[in-house]
């Protein structure tokens, strides 16, 4: 696993202290964070009663379930969700995908990873710090289990660091270009699709009221979801904290809301300490540090924090503001590349049944309600036809 700088981890401590130590009735406005630069962006803290108005224009724009329903979900204990959550998650998961880093051709690790554009990648500055660690390293989609518990058939990108590469220690984000076709040159990477980071505010309801989801590969294991169980706790001027199941190969995953915005991404949060300030394994034990930095793998995590999605935008533009691929962060996808593509090369190679004349008939159609990847073949057989088929 990467290893942490202790600096960072214990600035997310900090921060985590210092809000849960504010009397309830403080404003969130009046958070001041020392710990943060003063030449980062802020992002804006809006009270109840305005962000309420916000969140429910954005449901409403967003029009993926009735207002009211999705609203009370928001501000309130409903738990419910429409069936069409499972197709939300089937079209987000299959956008998250494991990175694995190399060292030329060792792998050293693994972390979390998410298109964000046709070309761009979004994880943590610490998964790469610079653009010397990117080496061999790639990404994988489809790393996931299947209805029958098997590992399906996965992909892997390189990663592009000459074309777009950009890491940022203070917001823990990285931007990174993803080659156009995966290592065997069967899948293009317009086939994953890309999830929109809407820099708009109003995508999440009250503090301790809304759930939050997470798509990510915990310790480098097959994808996993964590839905609807990651209580939203508080929003600072740069992050959003959380409480979810997560573990190190969390790192740069995407925190989403119920109607699948991204919201945050995941960095890290609050590991256990005993009174002296040493770091703790889940069994109690103290973990040795490495210079200046500590092993993610065996923390122990209390909470979890997120950088807020339209605080990295704002930074990211700023710095690139005539860049071609970095505009494109700003392209919500159109619903024909928000639905998932069938991939080329599942279709079954022609058999002499298939020739013309054949009394075989194949009717193939897309399989992505079903299944990550690939299509749906139904067969018809046919020994005799009284009337021409319409």
């Amino acid at each position: 696993m990467p290893l942490i700088p202790l600096d960072q981890l214990n600035e997310s401590g900090k921060r985590y202290n210092s809000w849960k130590e504010k009397p309830a009735e403080e404003s969130a406005t009046e958070y001041q964070d020392e710990t943060i630069p003063d030449d980062v962006p802020k992002g804006k803290i809006l009270g109840t009663k305005e962000n309420q108005e916000l969140r429910k224009k954005m449901i409403r724009a967003l029009d993926k379930e009735p207002l009211d329903f999705a609203y009370d979900r928001a501000i309130g204990d409903n738990d419910s969700v429409y069936s069409n959550f499972v197709e939300l998650i089937l079209n987000a998961k299959r956008k998250v995908g494991r990175v694995v880093i190399k060292s030329g051709s060792k792998i050293v690790g693994y972390a979390s990873g998410f298109m964000v554009s046709p070309e761009l990648l979004l994880t943590n500055w610490h998964v790469f710090k610079s653009e010397d660690a990117v080496q061999q390293s790639e990404i994988q989609f489809f790393y996931e289990l299947d209805a029958q518990g098997n590992l399906g058939q996965h992909y892997s990108f390189r990663l592009n660091s000459k074309t777009f590469f950009h890491s940022f220690k203070d917001l823990d984000y990285c931007f990174i270009a993803v080659e156009k076709m995966d290592v065997t040159g069967q899948l293009s990477i317009d086939d994953i699709g890309y999830l929109f980071l809407d820099p708009g505010l109003g995508k999440l309801g009250d503090e301790d009221k809304e759930s939050l989801n997470i798509i990510h590969h915990p310790d480098g294991d097959y994808k996993q979801l964590s839905i609807r169980e990651n209580k939203f706790e508080k929003i600072l001027t740069t992050t959003i904290w959380y409480k979810s199941d997560t573990a190190p190969g969390s790192s740069g995953s995407p925190v989403l809301n119920d109607q699948f915005q991204v919201v945050a991404l995941h960095h890290m949060g609050v590991a256990d300490q005993n009174a002296n300030g040493d770091y703790l394994d889940k069994k109690g034990n103290i973990i040795p540090k490495e210079g200046d930095q500590i092993d993610a793998a065996k923390l122990h995590w209390i909470a979890n924090e997120g950088i807020r999605i339209s605080v990295i935008l704002e930074d990211i533009h700023r710095k690139f503001p005539d860049n071609s691929l970095i505009n494109k962060l700003s392209i919500e996808p159109t619903p024909d590349n928000k639905a998932v593509k069938t991939n080329p090369i599942s279709q079954q190679p022609k058999t002499e049944k298939m020739e013309t004349g054949s009394n075989k008939i194949d009717i193939s159609i897309p399989a992505s309600p079903f299944q990550h990847i690939g299509i749906l073949s139904l067969e018809f057989h046919v020994d005799k036809l009284s009337r021409p088929l319409l």
